[in-house]
């Protein structure tokens, strides 16, 4: 699946903000407590396109 900046996703029952995406295999995830992941594409559900 093809994710965008800004996109709302869930990784690991928490929800995350896609604030950059590396390739198409790997995205960096922003959460509202200001934690970052680093994060497979594959790993995670899309919960809201921006």
């Amino acid at each position: 699946m093809k994710y965008n900046l800004g996109d709302i996703v869930e990784y690991e029952d928490e929800l995350y903000t896609i604030f950059w995406i590396y390739d198409s295999e790997y995205v960096e995830l922003s959460s509202d407590e200001k934690k970052c992941v680093l994060a497979k594409a594959e790993e995670i559900r899309l919960v809201r396109a921006k």
